[in-house]
């Protein structure tokens, strides 16, 4: 698949962009603040239907377009499939009254990768028919590399949950749909959870809700297990020539029932096994208000030559280890879907050796589209040379030679 033409109206600093692109490797030139990251986020949004760099919707709307006291973002992309054209739409809405910050979830709680921003209504279509946001995810799916996704490695594990949400959304249906359910049935057992703690509720009427989460979480697992056959030796595979061969990558997933993951998908009852976890647990549960056993106190443990990256791995080290996963993550959606998921590197060659840079380039020019964002220092090699390339400056799209 690749993107054919990609048209933005007040979306950050695109008051009217109306671009057609062709498939293969394209280039994003132009100095810093001009648009060339915001333009991969409209595409990111296009595909998931949120942001990879905020929350707060209204960041996004460009507020000097809006009339009559509203301001509207228009994002719209015509996908090629081997088959068919899809057109795309993204409108967000928002009105200055309306609170522009969204809440930050209860504590033991996350926000959902298709939660609702407050204060911004957004409207999704598809061939110009609605579509809620669970119904919307497939029709385009991308593979978003940018210099913040070290913190896949660093960071808490909060963010790589979200990254296999990402990825997993993108893949199927049901994994969005057992996601959004848990996400509902978390809130209102953490809910019980404290009436219960607070004397307001008994003990037992906490055993359906158990019964209900343990049978989405399951679910959630079982897709998360069996993603990750494929993608940790993936990872591995392309962490070797990006490291010079010098170290090894591992990848493994720490869940909080216990067990390995090859102990998990032997398990015939996982929402069994979930079930005990959870009862196991209540007591904790009740003192704390929170649900501590669950998918969404998960991680995904990273580690070179068997250290922890995180804390034992050198920022250079890190980045390879992120590069390698973004490359697996690319390899999965191809073969888990049969179409190639459009690739965006967002200013991630300035900050890479000429090997660590050729790797990326050659590993990524596999798929039908990929676009790239650069200031211009890194574009000397010939595959670059002889890609489609744009110049960038406030918002405008100038067609160029590299």
């Amino acid at each position: 698949m690749y993107v054919s033409r990609l048209s933005l109206a007040g979306f950050r600093n695109y008051r009217a962009l109306d671009v057609v692109l062709p498939p293969g490797l394209v280039v994003l030139q132009g100095e810093n603040a001009q648009g060339k990251t915001n333009l991969l986020e409209a595409l990111f949004i296009l595909a998931t239907s949120r942001s990879p760099r905020t929350t707060r919707e209204g960041e996004l709307i460009a507020w000097s377009n809006g009339q009559g006291g509203s301001a509207v973002t228009q994002l719209a992309a015509m996908v090629q499939h081997a088959s068919e054209a899809v057109r795309l739409e993204v409108t967000l809405v928002a009105r200055p009254e309306a609170p522009k910050v969204a809440q930050p979830a209860p504590e033991g709680e996350e926000e959902t990768l298709l939660a609702p921003a407050r204060g911004v209504q957004k409207r999704l279509r598809v061939n110009g028919v609605a579509r809620r946001a669970v119904d919307y995810l497939g029709a385009l799916r991308v593979v978003l590399f940018r210099p913040e996704d070290l913190e896949l490695v660093t960071g808490p594990p909060a963010g790589r949950r979200r990254a296999l949400d990402i990825l997993l959304s993108q893949m199927d249906r049901r994994y969005t749909r057992a996601l959004q359910r848990y996400a509902r049935l978390l809130v209102q057992r953490n809910s019980l959870l404290r009436r219960v703690g607070q004397g307001l509720a008994s003990h037992d009427e906490l055993a359906p809700w158990d019964a209900s989460l343990a049978r989405e979480g399951a679910s959630i697992l079982s897709f998360r297990l069996r993603a990750l056959e494929a993608l940790a030796p993936a990872a591995a595979a392309f962490h070797q020539p990006l490291s010079g061969g010098a170290e090894s990558l591992a990848v493994s997933y720490a869940c909080t029932l216990g067990g390995s993951s090859q102990d998990l998908m032997a398990q015939e009852d996982l929402a069994g096994r979930f079930m005990e976890q959870l009862r196991a647990s209540q007591a904790r549960d009740v003192a704390l208000g929170q649900t501590t056993t669950g998918p969404h106190r998960d991680d995904l443990e990273l580690r070179i030559n068997r250290a922890p990256a995180n804390a034992y791995g050198s920022r250079g080290q890190q980045r390879t280890v992120a590069l390698a996963w973004k490359l697996a993550e690319a390899q999965y959606l191809r073969a888990a879907t049969g179409e190639d998921p459009v690739v965006l590197l967002d200013d991630v060659l300035s900050e890479l050796d000429a090997g660590r840079r050729r790797c990326v380039l050659e590993a990524s020019q596999e798929y039908q589209q990929v676009l790239l964002t650069s200031t211009g220092a890194e574009l000397a090699s010939e595959a670059l040379r002889a890609a489609a390339s744009f110049h960038v400056k406030n918002g405008q799209l100038t067609p160029q030679d590299v």
